[in-house]
């Protein structure tokens, strides 16, 4: 064979091999193809089916967060019961669910394909199983009859959808939880100061103590109007039946169960015109007295020889000054007795006892040229200088300090008697077991911790045409002197004011006189929690009435707690405890169920948080959106502010937090506006904000208005300062273990606005608001054909 030939064999047996090659690899290609395609289309039905269950979830926690939808009624059924629901079952549509826009755009997109053949069954199954209570935090329980109101459990969501007849299914499973969406038992507080008590000494009174520290002129700051830590009550837009619920005008816990606290009340006086606006003397009432409050003609009869009128409260004479200036005083006509002369049954003049009630002021001191005793002839030691409860207080910086923090508020505001002012039959209803006397109203808001308030009274003993100081005496012997009759030398009286009950039941003066002083304040010690009793003459601050009749006299504390949603604290339990509950360490003890157990996002940073909370709704508006419980790893900073609409929740900061105005979109809000919103705010709307006392960092305020906002920091060993920027506006709650009162009073005084504290409504009102949250960790996940 030639050499052509040769290759010409070789070049053939080359190309038949290379031709069964390319056979075999072309066989191969078509089924790794076909293997491709088939990988493809799974990717492509997972893809889908997990939009579509994602697309599910985001539809159910919407109507949830909206209130409306089908989900939102079956879900309010379920949680109204405490029982516990095995399984449930519903397909989409019975819960108001369907495809979105979105999932349809990406269905369309692959119907479109006639090689895909795309089909998906558009309603699919949601089960709910395991739903049970989730087990609430040790400190706390429920009051008998009611049940705990968050829930957990498992839900799934089954679809399925098919591409060119393979037909591929998903089950998804996650848990769920339904969760308060402000902080139990704390959200029902105005002021939670639980350790206000390791700033104050009881051992002195006044610039000393660290809380009775407000320097008072006729019943107004010496320097400005602002008044720190005075509570304010809404009326208008809400209507004056707030007044009567303590849950609606917030709670007040000031320092530990077993230390008392003592706040010295802010006077009033009417001098030059000058009318004191931020009086504490509201708060006396005819009732702190042992006397009858009203005319007893069925007691005593016209025959009866002694009779009396009843008190009054009203606003005296005490002396005129030596420029022809008035002084007039709150004051109580403690009695005015009728005798009767047994021989001749003629009526004697009558015997009065004017008591002149005083708050602490600069107006009390001697050497004050524009105070009430100034060239006078009469000094405070003419009154009071054998009351043992002055001994502490008596000194010039002690008797003029006024406490900065009024649990109750201002005695006489303007919106509360205007609201009276247009309602009839309120008395009737109930009002004056509740508020005090005249105009002078007070919110019925409950107080917790031993609190016991010190005021002064100025005794004046007048028959006939004879004036004489009637000093204070704690002697049950101890009988005021005799004062004779005009005219009948040998008829002399004195002051034996009868008691209730029947015409020979007299009281002694020292009983009368104990409960209009503030006491022996070196008695202090002996209160404990084991036996919470006020020391003789001191008043705590209670304006509650049980079976109508007189006011409590024993302090509240834990035991006596219960919020508006019927959650009470566990035994031996304290509100100190409610520190375990929002502590944010990571505490190896797994006992302690807590805020952190119950986060729904972690954030690495600020920057991730807004990156979330900031977006815009479905009409276009921005938003700030904080449903659920968010922890920060970080410092916040929002010194910007929030002016927008806020869905709100907890935001737990592990670091310091800048805080600007929080408006909710009303710029340049005026007062009527604040009104409205402060009476329309739902507790969705509401900002929580927790801050991690052990990182060391502050809260700093650099606003002049938070509306809808609660600030808590609260630590067992560490300080929990506010730093505020100007004076503000404050809507909401305050819950900090040591203020640092003084210096905080000092940065709330600057400038020429005032720092007002209202109580929310919506914080108090019962039931509390859920948000429904479905973690994103997939409990199981099943995807195959079918």
């Amino acid at each position: 064979m030639n050499r052509k030939g040769n290759l010409l064999f070789l070049f053939l047996g080359a190309f038949g091999l290379l031709a069964v090659l390319a056979v075999s690899l072309f066989g191969r290609f078509r089924i790794h193809v076909k293997s491709v395609t088939l990988i493809d289309q799974g990717l492509i039905a997972r893809y889908f089916l997990e939009s579509l269950t994602d697309d599910i979830l985001k539809q159910l926690k919407d109507q949830y967060e909206k209130k409306n939808g089908l989900f939102f009624e079956r879900a309010s059924e379920w949680l109204k019961t405490s029982a516990a629901v095995s399984l449930t079952e519903f397909r989409a549509s019975q819960l108001g669910c369907s495809p979105g826009k979105m999932v349809k755009k990406i269905a369309d997109n692959y119907s479109g394909s006639e090689k895909l053949a795309f089909e998906y069954d558009s309603d699919p199954r949601i089960s709910f199983s395991n739903w049970k209570e989730l087990e609430p935090p040790k400190i706390f329980s429920m009051a008998p009859n009611s049940f705990w109101p968050e829930k957990e459990g498992f839900i799934a969501i089954e679809s399925s959808a098919s591409i060119q007849g393979r037909k591929y299914h998903l089950k998804i499973s996650r848990r769920f939880k339904f969760l308060m969406r402000m902080i139990p038992v704390l959200k029902d507080f105005a002021f939670f100061f639980d350790a206000l008590h390791e700033e104050q000494n009881i051992q002195t009174s006044g610039a000393g103590d660290n809380i009775n520290i407000i320097p008072l002129d006729y019943g107004e700051l010496q320097s400005n109007s602002n008044f720190p830590f005075s509570l304010s009550t809404f009326c208008e837009g809400i209507g004056t039946k707030i007044l009567l619920n303590p849950d609606l005008n917030g709670k007040v816990f000031l320092g530990d169960e077993d230390h008392l606290m003592v706040l010295n009340m802010g006077g009033e006086v009417e001098l030059k015109l000058k009318k004191g606006r931020y009086s504490d003397l509201g708060l006396i009432r005819k009732n702190h007295f042992d006397v009858p409050s009203d005319p007893l003609e069925d007691i005593f009869k016209p025959d009866a020889l002694h009779s009396f009128k009843a008190l009054s409260l009203e606003n005296l004479e005490l002396f005129a000054k030596s420029d022809d200036i008035v002084a007039q005083l709150r004051s109580i006509r403690a009695l005015r007795v009728n005798t009767i002369d047994e021989n001749t049954m003629a009526p004697n003049p009558y015997v009065t006892a004017t008591l002149f009630v005083l708050g602490f002021g600069n107006e009390l001191l001697t050497d004050n040229p524009n105070g009430l005793f100034f060239q006078s002839g009469w000094n405070i030691d003419s009154f009071v200088s054998k009351d043992p409860a002055l001994k502490y207080i008596r000194s010039t910086e002690a008797i003029k300090m006024s406490s900065a923090i009024r649990p109750y508020g201002l005695s006489s505001d303007w919106r509360v008697v205007l609201g009276l002012s247009a309602s009839s039959g309120l008395a009737k209803a109930g009002w004056q077991q509740i508020l005090d006397i005249g105009t002078t109203l007070i919110p019925y808001r409950q107080i917790f911790g031993p609190l016991a308030r010190r005021f002064i009274i100025l005794s004046y003993f007048n028959q006939g045409s004879i004036d004489s100081a009637l000093p204070y005496m704690s002697s049950e012997e101890y009988k005021p002197i005799e004062v004779a009759k005009p005219g009948f030398i040998n008829k002399k009286y004195t002051f034996n004011p009868p008691g209730p009950g029947t015409k020979d039941n007299y009281q002694n003066y020292a009983k009368l006189m104990s409960r209009i002083v503030s006491g022996d304040i070196g008695r202090l010690h002996e209160f404990t929690a084991e036996s919470p009793k006020f020391p003789d003459g001191f008043e705590g601050f209670e304006l509650e009435y049980e079976n109508n009749s007189l006011p409590r006299t024993k302090p509240r504390s834990a035991h006596d707690f219960k919020s508006s949603e019927g959650i009470v604290f566990s035994f031996g339990s304290r509100f100190s405890n409610i520190k375990d509950f929002i502590s944010l360490e990571d505490a190896s003890d797994t006992t302690i169920n807590g805020l952190k157990n119950r986060v729904t996002g972690y954030y690495k940073n600020a920057r991730e948080f807004l990156k979330k909370a900031l977006r815009t709704d479905e009409k276009g508006n921005q938003c700030f959106d904080a449903s659920g419980i968010s922890y920060i790893d970080g410092d916040l900073d929002l010194q910007q502010g929030i002016n927008a609409e806020i869905y709100g929740g907890i935001v737990l900061v592990n670091g310091s937090l800048i805080l600007g105005n929080v408006d909710h979109g009303l710029e340049n809000v005026s007062e009527a506006e604040i009104y409205k919103l402060a009476s329309e705010i739902k507790q969705s709307n509401f900002l929580t904000f927790v801050v991690n006392p052990s990182s060391g960092k502050n809260i700093t305020l650099t606003g002049d208005k938070y509306i809808g906002v609660q600030l808590v920091m609260l630590s067992k060993t560490l300080p929990t300062p506010i730093i505020p920027k100007n004076p503000f506006l404050f809507v909401g709650g305050i819950a900090l273990s040591r203020p640092n009162l003084i210096e905080l009073s000092k940065s709330l005084k600057s400038g020429n606005k005032e720092t007002v504290f209202y109580f929310c409504p919506c914080m108090g009102t019962p039931p509390p608001e859920l948000f429904f949250d479905v973690n994103s960790v997939n409990i199981s996940f099943e995807f195959g054909l079918r």
